[in-house]
């Protein structure tokens, strides 16, 4: 018997119906649902300082802080470390080549096998930066290839 059939008969031999339990909404059904939208208030803030202070409204709108200026990102700020801003570029590109597991040591050997044979360089301004990266790109996948290699016959070595 099915455990609802089993719960039926039981109850039948007692006398009693079955009481529907209450049951939350599915995942499913709550996915299909946009969510609430919240109302907007009615009374603004500086309306509402206004009638506790007595102050006019005007005072407390423009007393609100601008937000600051950022500077556009194109903008460089001191020196940018080109061989890890390549490493962190071609990390899963070279993860997902090679079909490694992107475990910590993994990454580090990676990571490791590009720092220690590339000497660093580092770019003041964005023209040198393109010219830096376009010039050590190669090399940074490269030393990342090789290592992937040793990787992935360490791994294959430890799964037979």
């Amino acid at each position: 018997m099915a455990r609802s059939a089993k719960t039926k008969h039981v109850l039948d031999l007692v006398g009693t119906e079955p009481v529907k339990k209450m049951v939350s909404p599915s995942l499913q059904e709550l996915k299909g649902k946009a969510p609430p939208l919240l109302k907007p208030p009615t009374v603004t803030i500086a309306e509402e300082m206004s009638e506790l202070t007595g102050l006019p409204v005007e005072e407390f709108q423009s007393s609100a802080p601008e937000p600051p200026q950022e500077e556009p990102p194109s903008v460089m700020r001191g020196f940018t470390f080109i061989v890890g801003e390549l490493i962190n570029q071609e990390l899963k590109t070279v993860v997902d080549r090679f079909n490694l597991t992107p475990t910590d040591s993994n990454l580090w050997e990676l990571t490791r096998s590009a720092i220690e044979t590339i000497r660093p360089e580092f770019a003041r301004d964005e023209e040198e930066y393109f010219e830096k990266c376009e010039k050590l790109r190669p090399r940074v996948i490269k030393e990342m290839t090789k290592a992937a290699v040793r990787i992935a016959a360490k791994d294959k070595r430890s799964r037979e």
